[in-house]
Order: structure tokens, then sequence, then C-alpha cells
């Protein structure tokens, strides 16, 4: 039998075999033929991108921690999955270990009744086990002086390997931040009804966690 790599090489179809070892096969480890087909179905069955949480707060989320400090968000009740539980706090525990994206829907804004034009500089980062993954996420916002509660929503996504007991956590901070007084500036994250027919209000923040394997 020649040497493989004397063999013509050719463009590979789906239906071409691949000769491997069914492990799990009766007999054990008999030499077998896998279609290309086949491996590329199972690789995708693993890859698949799954929505295992849909976590939201309808409520404000005020950063009392003032200006230039973070918060850390909430989103919600506290929540029990196969993969994940969330806590009042907006900590989430990993139970099952793998490969996840965090998508992140902050509605930053300011609690304002006419305090007059404002640039905010808002911040986002995500950290696992009390260390942030990636970089901070800058989103700057001008608010005129005539805008009733005036937010914009922002979204970001984390792709992470997580093992068994990681915690990740998000947080907010703002460039301005006032801590009472009518007409002041008071930072943080906006729950908004909207007046549109058929459009549900929007949380002041949402995480939808995928599973990616």
């Amino acid at each position: 039998m020649p040497k493989i790599s004397t063999y013509t090489t050719v463009a590979p179809s789906l239906s071409d075999k691949l000769i491997g070892t069914d492990v799990a096969g009766t007999p054990a480890n008999a030499t077998k033929n896998f279609t290309i087909g086949s491996v590329v179905d199972l690789i995708e069955g693993y890859m698949k991108r799954t929505r295992i949480a849909d976590l939201i707060s309808n409520v404000d989320q005020e950063l009392t921690v003032g200006a230039n400090a973070r918060l850390q968000v909430s989103f919600g009740a506290p929540y029990t999955g196969d993969n994940f539980t969330l806590d009042s706090s907006g900590t989430v525990l990993c139970k099952i270990a793998g490969g996840y994206n965090f998508e992140y829907r902050f509605n930053s804004g300011t609690m304002q009744t006419g305090s007059g034009d404002q640039h905010v500089d808002f911040f986002y980062t995500v950290s696992k086990n009390g260390v942030q993954e990636d970089y901070t996420v800058q989103n700057t916002v001008y608010f005129d002086a005539g805008d009733s509660d005036p937010a914009q929503t922002i979204i970001v996504n984390f792709f992470m390997d997580l093992a068994v007991d990681d915690v990740v956590y998000a947080y907010q901070a703002a460039s301005v931040y006032n801590p009472s007084g009518a007409g002041i500036n008071k930072t943080g994250l906006i729950a908004k009804a909207t007046s549109t027919s058929g459009m549900s209000a929007v949380p002041s923040s949402a995480l939808l966690i995928d599973r990616l394997y």
C-alpha cells in the first residue's frame, strides 16, 4: 500500500468518507467509516447557539454610589435554571461549564426634570470571579434640558468560557450624578413605558444568555 501522502488531493464533499475508530460501538474500538457530512452535523450540534435565559429588570436603578463610582447592575427577580442561578443583586453563578454569550442591554439615562443640558459619559464592565473581562465600554449621551427622563439603550456582548461555580457581575458607572433636588440629574438605569400600542415597556436592564457549546 503506498504512503497516504502520495494519493491525489481532491476537494471533499459531504458524502465522502473518513476512516476512524468507533469507541463506544459493539465491539468497542472497531474501525469504521464516517461521512464528512455526519462529522459536520456532530460539530454543529455542539456549537448550536441556544437561548437559556432572558432576564430583565423593570425598575429604575439609580446610581446612588455617586459619579465615577460603579454600580452593580441587577436583572430582576432571582432565577434558577439548569445552567445558571441569578440572585437579586445581579450576580450570575454558573452551574454547567461551557462557552456562553452574555448579551447585556443597559437603558442608561437621567431622572431629569429640567436641570439644563448635559453630556453624560456612561461606562460598562463585566467581571468574572472579580476580574474584569475584556475592555470597558463607553457610551456618551447628550441630554437636552427639555427632555423628560431621557435614556438610551446600549447592547454589549461578552463571550466567556465558564467553569462550574464561576461568578459573573455587570457594572455601570457615569460621569454625572447629583443626589437630590428638583431639576437635578440622578443618573442610572431607567425603566420606561412606551405610549405605542402593542409595545412593551423598556426595561432598565436585560441579560440574555446563549449557550454556544
